[in-house]
Formats: structure tokens, C-alpha cells, sequence
């Protein structure tokens, strides 16, 4: 099965076509129905239920994550923008380096 015909199956095909995949398909077949349920996402509920019972893996919990950990990582990279003054999220220096070797300190004479 190509990318295009696991995709045909899980928005278009039949329980029984499904199910059929799910205990014959091989292993890399399954991988890639399990990647298209998430990406998709996969809407069909039996078919959900289906591919939990056979292999294990939780549609629902892998879409509830994936979204989460985006919007939890955004949330809080906002939260720190906004609960650091301006002054104190400057990444550069406002000073510039000319040289690095340092001179003798200057000596007042007095005549």
C-alpha cells in the first residue's frame, strides 16, 4: 500500500477494509496508518477503536498530545516574553568592543 492508498482507506474505506489492513498489513503499513490518524486526524470513531484494539495505540491520546505540546510550549515561551521588562530581554550589548588587549593605565605628572 502507498502513502495515498492509506489515506484513501482511513477517510474513505470500510470498517471491514480496515480492520482487514490492521490484521494483515505489514508492519511498516501500520506505522503508517498510525502517523496518518494523527496527522489527519483520523475522524472515524470505530475506526479509532479499531486500531486501538489491535495495536495498542491510542488516536485520541497522540492528537490530545500533539496539540498540547505546541500550544503549552508557545504559552509559556508568551508568558516569559511578557514577565521580563524589555530592558532585560536585550540580546545584544549596546556597547561595542574596539580593541581587546587592554592599555597601561595613564599616569598624571605633576611639574
Amino acid at each position: 500500500m502507498s502513502e495515498q492508498d492509506v489515506i484513501n482507506l482511513l477517510k474513505n474505506g470500510t470498517l471491514d477494509e480496515f480492520l482487514d489492513c490492521l490484521d494483515f498489513a505489514p508492519v511498516g503499513v501500520i506505522e503508517l496508518v498510525k502517523r496518518f490518524a494523527v496527522q489527519l486526524p483520523l475522524a472515524d470513531y470505530d475506526k479509532r477503536q479499531a486500531l486501538k484494539n489491535k495495536t495498542g495505540f491510542d488516536v485520541d491520546a497522540a492528537v490530545n498530545n500533539s496539540g498540547t505540546e505546541v500550544d503549552s510550549k508557545q504559552e509559556a515561551e508568551e508568558k516569559a516574553a511578557a514577565s521580563t521588562p524589555a530592558s532585560a530581554r536585550r540580546t545584544t550589548s549596546k556597547y561595542n568592543v574596539v580593541s581587546t588587549t587592554t592599555a597601561a593605565p595613564a599616569v598624571a605628572t605633576e611639574n
